[in-house]
């Protein structure tokens, strides 16, 4: 996208980076209020996915600077540190620090920052399996802004709120909070969000076996993001679709929304699209095609993809001993046929 002034909007966070940077180096009696305003960059950065990059080499350009800092002005870096990298999609070194910032933001009672590090506290007590104690910060942080609608934050956890009941097959429970972050993504006009959420709430109805509803909510959610242009969110409901699709056993169709997905596989979605595309295959009865995309799963997809695939390979290999058996005793050995008179 290019601006009136026909430069590329990418060049605008390493221009803000670059005034920081001086601004960093130059300032003296109003020092704290020069770090402030990196940290509230760096925030508006990381809000702004296509940023998330940028925000953490800005982070990282003045890290020195502020672990000198007071207190105050650490904590809020790490914290921030921590949610640029998460909204990167990656850990950071600062990561296993989370629970120390929330007993120090506890501790001051700081009720703008507080519910960040626990949201961001349940995000890595997920990491760790620890489902129990990210249901309970995630719950804690929404108490502490759930009143303060236009609140970025409240759609991100409810949406992961959704997530966990989900796993724990509470599926009711799961949309009423996917449909609550929908709300919240709404009023804080974060549009990538809601969008988000429609899928989720598509989602769940699948789990409880309503697929068309299921498949209105993802056609919904496939139209605003193609408007939205965002390829991301399209390969990702593309891949929702196919699945979806499957569950209706109208395999042709599930492939219709999954082949523009294998011509050029992203890393991002790389293990849904070859668990789907083992599953078409399997249920056509293709077997060598559903083995061949079993084998892709087995090698880069996540621990879903990866049970999915050893199940069927386990049924194609059963399925295979079955006919051989069939084959060998419908058809006499060469010994019996040179015995008959």
């Amino acid at each position: 996208m290019i601006n009136p002034n026909n430069r590329p909007i990418s060049q605008f966070p390493f221009l803000f980076m670059a005034v920081l940077a001086f601004l960093l180096c130059s300032c003296t009696t109003k020092k704290n209020q020069g770090f402030e305003g990196i940290l509230a960059t760096a925030d508006s950065l990381a809000n702004a996915m296509q940023y998330n990059d940028s925000a953490v080499r800005l982070l990282e350009q003045v890290g020195d600077s502020m672990l000198r800092q007071d207190e105050a002005t650490k904590m809020a870096y790490k914290l921030m540190y921590i949610k640029a990298y998460d909204r990167l999609k990656q850990t950071s070194d600062d990561e296993d620090e989370i629970l120390d910032i929330v007993k120090y933001y506890q501790k001051k009672g700081n009720n703008l920052l507080l519910p960040v590090a626990l949201y961001y506290a349940g995000r890595y007590s997920v990491k760790q399996h620890d489902i129990p104690a990210a249901l309970k910060y995630f719950h804690q942080a929404h108490d502490l802004i759930a009143l303060d609608s236009t609140n970025f934050l409240n759609g991100k956890i409810c949406s992961q709120l959704g997530q966990l009941y989900s796993k724990q097959m509470l599926y009711e429970e799961s949309r009423k909070h996917f449909e609550d972050a929908f709300h919240y993504s709404m009023a804080s006009k974060d549009t990538v969000g809601s969008i988000w959420n429609i899928r989720d709430i598509g989602g769940s109805y699948q789990m409880v076996g309503d697929i068309a509803t299921c498949d209105t909510y993802l056609h919904k959610a496939l139209r605003l993001a193609e408007e939205k242009r965002d390829t991301m969110m399209v390969r990702n409901i593309l891949c929702s679709l196919a699945d979806n699709n499957i569950e209706m056993e109208r395999y042709d169709s599930a492939m219709v929304y999954l082949r523009p997905l294998l011509t050029n596989v992203h890393k991002s979605v790389e293990s849904a699209i070859y668990t789907n595309a083992s599953r078409i295959y399997y249920h056509q009865g293709k077997l060598d095609s559903a083995l061949y995309y079993i084998g892709k799963v087995l090698d880069v997809g996540n621990i879903y993809g990866k049970k999915v695939a050893y199940r069927n390979r386990t049924r194609i290999d059963l399925k295979r001993v079955i006919l051989r058996t069939m084959y060998c005793i419908s058809t006499p050995s060469t010994a019996s046929r040179l015995r008959k008179p």
